[in-house]
């Protein structure tokens, strides 16, 4: 595969904004954005998905799937990779009990259908609401993803973290996972927003840069 054709875009960014927000599942214009990335010689998507309806998403249905696989194929535009904004809307490391439960109910649902779907990296932002705050939150999220990491390569599907952490920082933290099924989804913007210095968050990380 080409450089060329590993290049894709966000879903959402081909139709109008939701409710004014810039990175939402555009519920109205999902489908047409296959043909519109086609047009441009687009050939691979970020799948989006928010809490809100997360379980109606066509991402997470079988008839969704089937409609998923079909544009695709006759559009030539594969959903490569999905951004998890659920997880930082309602983030299960910050809860406990039974309302932690659903939401590792989700990220298996989700798990899953990115396995069903062929997409093989799915982004746990780790910013925002999602940003961790304490060891706890840390330990919760690596005793859950490790639990599911034999679950993950069988389905050949990677989780890549999106953090706000500096690079020593963020090394350290993806050091603790292992590498076959785990990374690091590296955003330059986000990183230039924060003030950090690519030339020392390369050498700090760059083996387990696995999505940008």
């Amino acid at each position: 595969m080409t450089t060329l054709e590993r290049i894709g875009f966000m879903q959402g960014r081909l139709s109008a904004l939701v409710d004014g927000k810039i990175q939402a599942f555009p519920w109205d214009e999902w489908r047409e954005e296959f043909p519109r990335a086609k047009a441009l010689g687009l050939t691979r998507i970020e799948w989006t998905i928010d809490q809100e309806r997360l379980r109606e998403n066509p991402l997470n249905t079988a008839a969704g799937q089937q409609e998923i696989l079909d544009l695709s194929q006759h559009n030539g535009l594969k959903p490569a990779s999905l951004t998890g904004d659920c997880f930082m809307q309602a983030p299960f490391w910050k809860t406990d009990g039974e309302t932690q439960k659903s939401l590792v109910d989700d990220l298996d649902l989700v798990l899953a259908s990115c396995g069903t779907l062929g997409i093989e990296f799915a982004v746990i932002p780790l910013v925002d609401n999602g940003r961790i705050e304490s060891a706890a939150q840390t330990e919760t999220l690596l005793r859950i993803l490790l639990d599911r990491a034999s679950s993950l390569s069988r389905r050949g599907v990677r989780i890549v973290f999106e953090s706000d952490l500096p690079p020593a920082p963020l090394a350290r933290f993806i050091d603790a996972f292992p590498r076959e099924v785990f990374g690091i989804n590296y955003d330059s913007g986000n990183s230039a927003a924060l003030g950090y210095d690519s030339s020392e968050e390369i050498p700090a990380y760059a083996p387990r840069i696995l999505n940008v």
